[in-house]
């Protein structure tokens, strides 16, 4: 049996398995994405005692990865529950959509600390924002997530030609993954000057500053630019199941 090892994680899915087990899906500090068994987890509260196993939340795993593409999970312990976030239905659906990209963006067995780290902060600001945060902090996160995987769209030159926008309104190409300046023909989606504004400082370290002052013109511009993105890049949306 493979020796086991601690580390912090949160939950990306959980699936129920034969009579007690579960299969989790979970994002770890130690080894990125994994897939891991959970032995008997639905009757055992010592090994895992409540709220262990939910989502949105930050907790403390025992386990060991074998050989095989599913390792395994001896125990593990809440370590840092977020209670407003888990009161609003608005919050769980923000974060529900941003474990469905993650789920389909992180690359497995790939450890990358900051993972762990943009995460236990997303839910943090989704906490202390409850029960309204608003789509802005889902679209801040979804755009901090592409670029810690080098997928950002190009949101401050044209994709084509490299001219710079400055201070203007552009026009978005998301099959190009970056705006288009009109010169070379433009894109179908309209960006304000301030919209790039806050999608641009969401793909920076400091993303959670990014989430003041959107106005709701800044939300359906940049819903409708990450949402038509990650439909091309990734594969999914946050609407698509």
């Amino acid at each position: 049996m493979s020796q086991t090892e601690l580390t912090h994680a949160v939950v990306l899915r959980s699936v129920a398995y034969g009579e007690a087990d579960r299969i989790l899906t979970l994002l770890t500090e130690a080894h990125g994405k994994v897939s891991l068994m959970a032995r008997n987890a639905r009757a055992s509260r010592r090994r895992f005692p409540g709220g262990a196993l939910e989502p949105f939340g930050l907790i403390e795993i025992e386990m060991a990865l074998g050989r095989g593409d599913v390792g395994r999970l001896a125990s593990a312990r809440l370590v840092r529950g977020f209670p407003r976030l888990l009161g609003s239905l608005e919050c769980l659906s923000e974060a529900g959509g941003a474990i469905e990209l993650l789920r389909e963006l992180v690359p497995p067995r790939e450890p990358d600390v900051r993972w762990l780290v943009e995460v236990e902060r997303f839910f943090e600001v989704l906490d202390a924002r409850a029960p309204e945060p608003g789509i802005e902090v889902r679209l801040a996160f979804t755009l901090r997530a592409l670029a810690l995987m080098g997928l950002s769209p190009r949101l401050d030159a044209c994709g084509r030609c490299g001219r710079r926008a400055e201070d203007r309104a552009a026009l978005f190409d998301a099959g190009l993954g970056a705006i288009v300046c009109r010169a070379c023909g433009g894109g179908p989606l309209h960006l304000a000057a301030s919209t790039r504004a806050h999608m641009i400082a969401s793909q920076r370290d400091a993303w959670t500053d990014a989430v003041q002052g959107w106005d709701e013109r800044a939300r359906s511009e940049a819903e409708s630019a990450i949402d038509a993105f990650v439909r091309r890049h990734v594969g999914r949306t946050r609407s698509e199941g």
